[in-house]
């Protein structure tokens, strides 16, 4: 049997046209979905830092000399209790009689006080409780005793501030 072309012709339309109809219509695969949990944690514990100014007392003339430098401490928690104790530094006898070393074994005499530069010493300091995340900042009221005759050249010390909370 010959076919005609136009036959020919309908027929491979219709055949192309039924195959991609077919293909059209085929349901494609299904995505397949799966769901997870996970936990989030966080611990806040009771940590703090502590940032100091540090206390520079300039040109020494013989005159006294009173500046305030200042201790800040920040907790991760609020409601903690600090304490702050100031050792007697590097060169002096007690945390009464603090000193500044300097050239040729020189000493000058200075203090560290808590609530005024004439107040109580400063060895132990309670903070106010603090504040999560806020700096609860502490001053440090220091004098350098007038009347002191040392060799010229620079004088420092090193106090180490130990905190408990």
């Amino acid at each position: 049997m010959k076919l005609s072309k136009t036959a020919l012709s309908t027929l491979s339309a219709a055949v192309v046209g039924f195959l991609a109809l077919g293909v059209a219509s085929t349901p494609a695969a299904a995505a397949t979905t799966n769901t997870s949990t996970f936990l989030v944690t966080a611990n806040v514990t009771a940590g703090c830092s502590v940032t100091s100014a540090g206390i520079a007392f300039g040109p020494y003339t013989g005159a006294q000399v009173q500046i305030t430098g200042s201790l800040s401490v920040t907790c991760t928690a609020a409601n903690v209790s600090v304490s702050i104790t100031l050792d007697k530094g590097q060169n002096g006898a007690s945390t009464t009689a603090r000193q500044m070393a300097g050239p040729n074994s020189g000493k000058l005499n200075y203090s560290l006080n808590q609530t005024s530069y004439t107040g109580a010493n400063w060895d132990t300091l309670a903070v106010p409780t603090t504040t999560a995340l806020t700096a609860v900042t502490t001053p440090i009221y220091a004098t350098l005793a007038g009347g002191q005759s040392q060799p010229t050249g620079a004088y420092s010390d090193m106090i180490t501030a130990t905190f408990t909370y």
